[in-house]
């Protein structure tokens, strides 16, 4: 009998948080899932963590490979996974409510909908908090992947398997931004939404500065996908959100000893090399 739902976990030298990442989806009330850790090449103890777990629970597979970031990591997850619908959680991340998968199924079932949204939850040590620029769900309804909002937080949602696999949706090989892209992939193909109010992913925002400035390029790229993805697919609205969000990145983030890199970067392509260091004053 195949899994309700396949949920994948990448991990890379998470000990810290996963045991309590571990224990959220292990608990779950909708008891038929499998539960796919990616190991990505830790050095801590994680990998000994995910041993014992997975001799305690027959759910648990553990896949391994070396560091290649989140995105890949998901993918390798997707290679094998068997259930119906595929979720997904960072290890250092949560799922809030023990019976939010369960119920996020079971309306996907019902309503027929290939994506199911639920609330997502900021987790602050021992509590849970608003996203301040997320609006929870309160009431049971479908949209339209238009007014999704700005491709933001994958991870709220699950995703049929056979809608991912025939639409060949995977995530870019990216260190970092990988997350949108794959959201906005789903976004352009998906033609309804199931929203339903629950509290079912709780994230741990633990801001890394230097990964990101060690990524610059990835991070900076991921934001031209989603334009090329939103743009074709007539999502005027969200591409201009997320447009918004493109013009914080460069203020706040690409730092003046960036700026030539990712000029350099994208030197051979004439019309956007002339966009970027107009639009954003880039010398």
């Amino acid at each position: 009998m195949y899994p309700k739902v396949s949920i994948v976990i990448p991990v890379y030298n998470e000990e810290k948080y996963l045991n309590k990442c571990l224990d959220s989806v292990i608990n779950q009330t909708l008891r038929n899932i499998e539960i796919i850790c990616v190991n990505d090449g830790s050095t801590d103890s994680s990998l000994e963590i995910l041993k014992k777990y997975e001799r305690s629970d027959e759910r648990i597979k553990i896949l391994n490979q070396r560091n290649l970031g989140a995105g890949i990591g998901r993918n390798k997850g997707l290679e094998v996974a068997q259930g119906r619908y595929i979720g997904f959680i960072d290890a250092d991340d949560i799922f809030v409510e023990n019976n939010a998968l369960k119920v996020m199924f079971c309306a996907g079932e019902e309503y027929g909908c290939d994506m199911v949204s639920a609330n997502i939850k900021l987790v602050t040590n021992n509590s849970l908090g608003d996203l301040y620029y997320m609006n929870n769900v309160d009431t049971e309804r479908i949209i339209s992947p238009a007014v999704y909002g700005i491709p933001w937080y994958f991870s709220k949602n699950i995703f049929r398997r056979k809608f991912i696999v025939e639409n060949d949706i995977s995530f870019p090989n990216y260190m970092r931004g990988e997350d949108p892209v794959f959201l906005a992939k789903v976004l352009a193909k998906v033609d309804r939404i199931i929203n339903i109010p629950i509290n079912y992913y709780g994230y741990r925002h633990i801001p890394d500065e230097s990964k990101l400035n060690s990524n610059i390029i990835d991070y900076f790229q991921h934001f031209i996908d989603v334009f090329k993805i939103l743009n074709n697919s007539k999502f005027y609205n969200a591409n201009q959100e997320y447009y918004g969000e493109f013009k914080k990145f460069i203020k706040y983030f690409v730092h003046e000893s960036y700026r030539k890199t990712i000029l350099q970067n994208y030197k051979e392509d004439f019309i956007l090399f002339k966009f970027i260091q107009s639009n954003f004053d880039l010398r």
